[in-house]
């Protein structure tokens, strides 16, 4: 059996095997998936364990007999990549969002389902962002304080409590399933770790028994290396939000173009009634606030009378916003009057019928009193026509509204997770041509969920393979090919691709070494890049032209006592100096200009982006010429074509070019052409990051400055000078 939990979903789909080998049926979501259950199965030493999958992730092949065999290859490295997704959130735990359960309610009898009431985060908290608010399909983790390290987590030598948000923001809290009943009597915070909802949709799509229901004769062509798949290379209105909040207000009952029409047809029919309605309306308003009025009046003359025998601030503020409550009030009295005009219109005599029709054409002209009689009759038989003809849906809510435009687009713009959406639209008309942007960014098993559209028939892929593949945190699946995408497969199998070989983005001095490098010099430079008005200068001087090598001898790398990430704290010195003068600059000339800073570090992946100006800091600094993975190419490739006019490339030199590796060449590239220059040489970038050093105590970098010198007489230091 095989099933699956959707975070948008209340119900879903479950295989149940029957004698005929057919049929599903529909299941709460608060049964348990299969990687739910994987997971609740870990304990914490299994979670943190990279090893524990290890001999059962098998290599990813690139072609396969079979759609069962297909989609079954990517299952295991599926639940291992999931714990290396909670592994690292675990490490990470200490920056996690954590909120305190204020109550806890059990849902169920035969599971560990509970609702939860968690404390809300009080919105003009400046750490408001700290606090968790969960979502549907959010994995956390129940703990009695909030964790600094994970080790935190099994300190009481007694397993640790996870659990899965199966429902968010209820009115009687968030249902969550638990991995166990936690300990009654405790504090308990409740902390987030990870969200499994393209998890679960990826686990759905690899679901061969739900497969037979959808169209996989677009995945089956792909099984074949030799197979026909053809690889080819005001916005706010159109996205779905947008479509939503414009359409709820019209078909609001009530409020919305049903009753808009129906008012329109009494108003023109019945004009007398309607304006009874207005006034009595009127008249109703200003007598609950004349009510208001009065309990205002009394609470401010008590007030008073306690000011004078009591004379405190919080008494004063609480008389002056009284008074100001009292204005408001007053000033909605005086405008709760009927509108003139209206007045002079609907004014009474013995034939209010006749009185209304005299009123009305005295203010016009005689020769349009006609036309009016008649435009009226027009408007009465088109709003009767309308209201018996337009047939609007019932619905209000948010979902029933985008399913009801899923169900009627003919051109989708959404993730490769988000068209799980339409998997399950009965009404929806078929798409044809399904198009995928950054395909070599996608892992292949996720691109599943978007080739079962019901119809597709062709499919496009647009990506580049020397650029950022899919993020994948489990080593053992990266080494089993689990971040492959569909797009590197199939190249890699000889399905022909066109090349899209002019690039409009960056500066020619930047663009000479990827295009040469990673390209084999097939992309040229379009007009726009080539035309002397595409080079900007925004700071002064040669080392901030549009292509630089800033060599950073001063700086050591470090990691913090349970980090993962590598920092280099002068280097982040010279880069925070670069951008203040770039943004004095931007302010003195009133010209402005987008920066973007890339490092390799603390998970900051531009892929897509474009600014202006890009500074990258390459981080290592050490005496092995380790750099870890800067060698990537891919990574590099990546980096190095994200700037529109400036490169700059902050870096230690000897560290980056010890190794066999690309920045060896690039290092070599730039003082071959000039664009290698030492930090030492410019004044206020070495005032920089000799201030960093001295700050961090750091000597020895400072000594790694050639042109600085220490002196003095006496054994005494005299100062510091370069």
């Amino acid at each position: 059996m095989s099933d699956y939990y959707d975070s948008d979903d209340d119900v879903v789909l479950v295989r149940q095997e029957s004698p005929d080998g057919h049929g599903f049926r529909a299941r709460s979501a608060w049964e348990q998936s299969e990687l739910e259950r994987q997971m609740f199965s870990w304990s914490l030493q299994d979670v943190l364990n990279k090893n524990l999958l290890k001999k059962k992730v098998k290599k990813i092949p690139k072609t396969f007999t079979s759609l069962k065999d297909y989609m079954q290859s990517f299952m295991v490295p599926l639940i291992e990549e999931t714990r290396a997704d909670l592994c690292s959130a675990l490490e990470g735990i200490k920056h996690a969002p954590a909120t305190e359960v204020v109550r806890m309610e059990q849902r169920s009898t035969d599971q560990a389902i509970f609702s939860v009431v968690l404390k809300v985060p009080d919105p003009g908290s400046p750490r408001r962002d700290e606090v968790y608010d969960p979502r549907d399909a959010d994995v956390l983790v129940l703990t009695d304080r909030k964790p600094r390290h994970v080790s935190d987590l099994g300190r009481t030598g007694k397993s640790y409590v996870i659990g899965s948000v199966l429902k968010s923001g209820g009115g009687d809290g968030t249902v969550v399933r638990l991995s166990r009943r936690p300990e009654q009597g405790l504090l308990l915070f409740a902390v987030f770790l990870i969200n499994m909802t393209t998890y679960n949709r990826i686990q759905n799509a690899l679901d061969v028994h739900a497969a037979a229901c959808r169209n996989t004769s677009i995945i089956e062509k792909m099984l074949d290396p030799k197979g026909r798949m053809v690889v080819d290379g005001d916005l706010e209105k159109i996205f779905m939000d947008s479509r939503v909040r414009r359409l709820q207000p019209c078909l609001m009952q009530g409020t919305g173009w049903t009753q808009s029409l129906s008012s329109m047809l009494q108003l023109l029919e019945h004009p007398l009634v309607q304006y009874d309605k207005y006034v009595e309306d009127i008249e109703n308003e200003k007598m609950e606030l004349v009510k208001e009025e009065n309990v205002v009046t009394n609470e401010l003359v008590r007030r008073k009378k306690n000011l004078r025998v009591q004379e405190t601030s919080s008494n004063k503020e609480k008389v002056q916003k009284l008074q100001k409550k009292l204005q408001e009030i007053q000033k909605e009295l005086v405008q709760s009057e009927p509108d003139e005009q209206l007045q002079a219109l609907f004014k009474s005599d013995e034939d209010r019928n006749r009185s209304l029709f005299r009123n009305l054409v005295s203010q016009a002209q005689a020769v349009v009193r006609f036309e009016l009689k008649e435009a009226r009759s027009f408007c009465v038989e088109m709003l009767w026509h309308l209201s018996v003809r337009f047939e609007l849906p019932d619905m209000f809510d948010t979902r029933s509204i985008e399913d009801f435009l899923l169900q009627r687009t003919k051109s989708l713009l959404c993730t490769a997770s988000n068209a799980y959406r339409l998997l399950g639209q009965q009404k929806a008309d078929p798409f044809e041509v399904l198009v995928v942007d950054e395909a070599a960014q996608l892992k292949e098993c996720e691109s599943l969920i978007a080739l079962q559209l019901p119809g597709v028939c062709l499919a496009v892929l647009i990506g580049d393979e020397f650029q950022l593949p899919a993020l994948v945190k489990s080593e053992v699946c990266r080494n089993a090919g689990f971040g492959r995408s569909l797009f590197e497969r199939l190249t890699s199998l000889g399905q022909p691709k066109h090349l899209l070989e002019v690039q409009y983005r960056m500066h020619p001095w930047i663009s000479k070494f990827p295009v040469a490098s990673f390209y084999d010099g097939r992309i040229v430079d379009g007009p726009n890049v080539l035309n002397r008005n595409y080079e900007r200068r925004h700071l002064t001087g040669p080392m901030y032209g549009s292509y630089s090598f800033i060599n950073i001898d001063g700086g050591n790398e470090s990691t913090g006592k349970h980090g993962q990430s590598i920092t280099n704290p002068i280097e982040a010195a010279a880069v925070v100096r670069i951008l203040q003068r770039l943004f004095k600059e931007s302010v003195d000339t009133r010209r402005a200009v987008s920066v973007g800073v890339v490092s390799p570090y603390r998970g900051q992946r531009f892929q897509g982006a474009e600014e202006d100006v890009i500074i990258f800091s390459a981080v290592r600094n050490n005496t092995a010429g380790k750099i870890g993975f800067l060698a990537d190419i891919n990574r590099t490739n990546v980096a190095l074509t994200r700037a529109k006019h400036c490169l700059w490339i902050l870096g230690n030199a000897k560290t980056l070019a010890s190794g066999k590796t690309i920045w060896r060449q690039i290092v070599a590239d730039a003082k071959d052409r000039g664009h290698f220059f030492d930090a030492k040489d410019d004044k206020d970038l070495s005032d920089a990051v000799i201030k960093a050093a001295i700050d961090l105590g750091e000597v020895e970098s400072l000594l790694k400055f050639d042109g600085l010198r220490i002196g003095g007489g006496g054994g005494s230091r005299s100062g510091v000078r370069w």
